[in-house]
């Protein structure tokens, strides 16, 4: 299910609908105008009329954090330290080729002593890539913050609709089905995914929500730029 299946249905029939999918939910801006949240999905502060990763990431070393606002003050931004905010992404020079070379790229921040900038072993492929960058970023973000009370979510900002389809909709599916995909064939990256899902429910058992941020590349460019570096 996506959003654009939500939006076919009535306002008045959406609460129903999202109630359906177990962890969605339904958020409404400040215009009033109502979202399905999907299961793992981050959705921006409603009070902000810009919801761009411009106007809410709070780019900070070691870690970057988001804003948020009330409805009281909306143009008074609050920085939310709460909720680590870390960019992924994965590339591939040469990708589909039997010379190809992937990479993944972790920003936690400018000039963070957590950046990872590193080639991948096994196989190579840019989608592939994408995803072991997500499971890089948790399970560094799991070692930093095991100690910390104070961080109560984690948001992965990534540009790859691939990886953020798969974690906030699909994979409820296929761990349904058997992990076979809606054309009944064997999901792909199946071993990737699992160790991803697993670890996010470990981090969801320490008390950690994971979200992911699906956005343009031109708004994930420090960690395109680290993934391709190591290419």
């Amino acid at each position: 299910m996506s959003q654009a299946f939500f939006n076919q249905f009535p306002s008045s029939h959406r609460d129903a609908l999202a109630g359906a999918l177990p962890g969605s939910s339904i958020s409404t801006d400040h215009m009033g105008r109502t979202t399905i949240i999907l299961p793992r999905t981050f959705e921006p502060c409603p009070v902000f009329s810009d919801r761009s990763p411009t106007n809410i990431v709070a780019p900070s070393s070691p870690f970057s954090h988001v804003y948020i606002a009330s409805y009281r003050e909306p143009h008074k931004k609050i920085l939310d330290k709460r909720t680590v905010l870390i960019s992924i992404d994965g590339a591939c020079s040469g990708n589909g080729t039997p010379s190809a070379r992937a990479a993944v790229g972790v920003y936690f921040g400018p000039s963070s002593p957590h950046n990872v900038s590193r080639s991948i072993s096994g196989v190579q492929t840019s989608q592939r890539a994408e995803i072991l960058a997500a499971i890089r970023a948790l399970r560094k973000a799991k070692t930093l913050l095991q100690d910390d009370t104070s961080v109560g979510a984690i948001v992965l900002l990534c540009d790859s609709q691939y990886v953020v389809g798969a974690m906030t909709e699909w994979i409820f599916g296929w761990k349904e089905n058997g992990w076979k995909n809606a054309n009944k064939k064997p999901v792909e990256n199946k071993v990737d995914f699992e160790e991803l899902d697993a670890l996010i429910e470990e981090l969801e058992e320490d008390g950690l929500d994971v979200k992911f941020w699906l956005v343009g590349r031109e708004d994930n460019v420090h960690a395109d730029q680290l993934a391709k570096a190591a290419c």
